[in-house]
């Protein structure tokens, strides 16, 4: 598989959680929460085109600030995802400073708030620094399974588990990659050429329209048999999962979304032996993270947002996932 996601976590595993994702090839980025993040450039926070936010505790939510004062003055429109709550607290964040000025800035910045609550119904208001980031009127639409966004790259889908409030749980999926067999291609008789792209973005979008497109380069030629040059490749999965109790109604809602995806960024807030601390605060012990990902078949896991009552023990926590998680499976 192309590696299209270069995820990283920007703190230690003691740190804010907070995972940047760079799209390869893209010019863009993907940040899963908003804590602490001192640690990207502002060449890395120029990249984001969307930012994920669990919910607004403040280990989740207090680097907006360094945010907003990095994208302040450029042209810049960003999409920012959250629970239920969201909208009034971005609001309230840009309401916190004077803005007389901000009319003689030749820019704009645009932040587009969108809210997921249980019933897959997304709130959205767009906040715009021509207007001193007053809130435009609040548009509503129910989505199918939690979709945020879907673009010609990217996949962004999201589910609420409970965390004693509504946090928000994430996928973000590569769209298909579209290859060419070029010894079938050599076949037909036809070469390579600029021609490859402009079919393989059609075939991201709807199979009829590619075969209209070959009707037209090629009249002499089936376009089923040309179609069959192009061959789907899956793409990559990546989840982000924090702050979550360990009951059957979140893992359901976290298999729709989640199941087999290649990385998953998953807490383990305590060791085991707190098992019945994790319980109470709705959070997940070491061993109930690696059950989680084994039940979601995940291809690699990382633990992380690991309590620092246990600070300096990262080996332990590590250890107890990865024992569970990598144990084989029953006969």
């Amino acid at each position: 598989m192309r590696c299209t996601f270069r995820p990283r976590l920007v703190n230690d595993l003691f740190g804010d959680p907070c995972v940047f994702v760079d799209i390869f090839g893209h010019k863009r980025a993907v940040l899963f929460d908003l804590g602490d993040i001192t640690a990207l450039s502002a060449r890395e926070i120029l990249r984001l085109s969307d930012v994920c936010i669990s919910h607004t505790h403040i280990d989740h939510f207090y680097g907006f600030d360094r945010l907003l004062r990095v994208c302040l003055g450029r042209e810049k429109r960003l999409r920012l995802y959250g629970p239920p709550g969201t909208i009034e607290r971005v609001s309230h964040k840009l309401m916190g400073y004077t803005w007389n000025l901000i009319e003689r800035f030749p820019n704009q910045l645009v932040f587009e708030v969108h809210e997921l609550d249980e019933s897959d119904r997304v709130s959205r208001v767009e906040l715009s620094s021509q207007v001193r980031f007053a809130r435009s009127p609040r548009s509503e639409t129910t989505t199918n399974q939690g979709l945020l966004f879907r673009d010609s790259v990217l996949e962004l889908r999201a589910c609420v588990v409970e965390h004693h409030i509504p946090v928000l749980a994430y996928s973000l999926r590569e769209r298909a990659h579209i290859g060419v067999n070029k010894s079938k291609l050599s076949g037909l008789g036809l070469d390579t050429g600029a021609w490859l792209s402009r079919v393989k973005r059609a075939l991201q979008q709807d199979r009829e329209q590619a075969r209209q497109l070959l009707e037209a380069l090629y009249p002499e030629l089936a376009p089923e048999a040309v179609l069959r040059c192009f061959i789907e490749e899956r793409g990559e999965h990546l989840g982000y999962v924090v702050d979550t109790a360990y009951h059957p109604r979140c893992r359901d809602r976290l298999a729709a979304i989640l199941s087999e995806a290649n990385h998953l960024f998953l807490e383990a807030r305590f060791l085991e032996e707190d098992r019945d601390r994790a319980a109470e605060r709705a959070h997940l012990s070491t061993t109930q993270c690696a059950e989680l990902a084994r039940e979601l078949r995940a291809k690699r896991l990382t633990p992380i947002h690991f309590s620092t009552r246990n600070e300096g023990q990262s080996a332990r926590f590590i250890e107890e996932v990865m024992r569970s998680f990598l144990a084989p499976e029953p006969n």
